[in-house]
């Protein structure tokens, strides 16, 4: 969060696409999981109603245009 001017919604993910680790990530501080992840999901502070640890995220490329 070094830098950034306002919060974030922060989202850890491990191997297995499950989320491991939620956090509303307030500037000029440091965060880590509570769980070993291997993705990190940076959002607007909204998507901690959505995510929940726990939850198992699918990602799917569509195509644009």
């Amino acid at each position: 969060m070094a830098g950034m001017l306002f919060p974030l919604g922060i989202v850890w993910i491990g191997p297995d696409h499950r989320v491991v680790d939620v956090v509303r990530a307030r500037p000029w501080r440091i965060y880590w999981p509570a769980a070993p992840a291997i993705y990190t999901l940076e959002a607007s502070p909204a998507i901690l109603d959505i995510v929940k640890d726990g939850d198992l995220l699918e990602f799917i490329d569509e195509p644009t245009g």
